[in-house]
């Protein structure tokens, strides 16, 4: 984890049925014109592509935010992250296993419930109230993460410890002892 905040991940699914990616670009006035942002997209319709692409333009960030529609590297994408501003699915997991602070905003319920959890964990701050999405708790939580180099630090180990990539074998031993029949060397 840097000191200062150099590169910003942001990414909101395979689709974003909440256009989440509008809400972020209209938000992100307090990132500072250090950091460069990567913005990660799935599955896009042409017109959203071309409002986020006129946005960046209109407002002379194209020298620091840079769209990939399905990058095929994705994971050095996030890997080089600082901070994530993510949706609750699977992606949030994935910036946590590679020790990425994130803030999250929710896509749907379970991925409130998700962020929350995160959240509680210490892992991930939220940046909605609840489903709502609110400039003033994302901005909030933006200045708050940007400004505590001890706060990313400690998010970065909570979140590699908690998501360390040995789930899979924890759930297998689980089953074997439970179900000892079932397995078989």
């Amino acid at each position: 984890i840097r000191k200062r905040i150099k590169k910003i991940v942001a990414t909101f699914g395979g689709f974003d049925a909440r256009d989440l990616c509008s809400f972020f670009l209209q938000n992100s006035f307090g990132i500072s014109s250090a950091c460069s942002v990567d913005i990660v997209l799935g599955r896009c319709e042409e017109a959203a592509l071309k409002n986020y692409y006129q946005y960046i333009k209109s407002n002379k960030l194209q020298d620091r935010f840079k769209i990939h529609v399905f990058p095929i590297n994705y994971h050095e994408i996030i890997a080089n992250a600082d901070l994530a501003i993510t949706s609750g699915g699977l992606s949030i997991f994935e910036f946590s296993a590679y020790g990425v602070p994130s803030i999250g905003l929710p896509q749907y319920e379970h991925q409130l419930r998700t962020i929350e959890n995160l959240r509680d964990a210490g892992i991930s701050l939220l940046g909605s109230d609840g489903m709502s999405l609110s400039k003033e708790k994302f901005t909030a939580s933006l200045d708050t993460i940007a400004q505590d180099f001890n706060c990313r630090q400690s998010m970065a180990m909570k979140a590699r410890k908690s998501v360390d990539g040995g789930g899979v074998d924890r759930i297998a031993t689980l089953l074997k002892n439970k179900f000892p029949d079932n397995f078989y060397d």
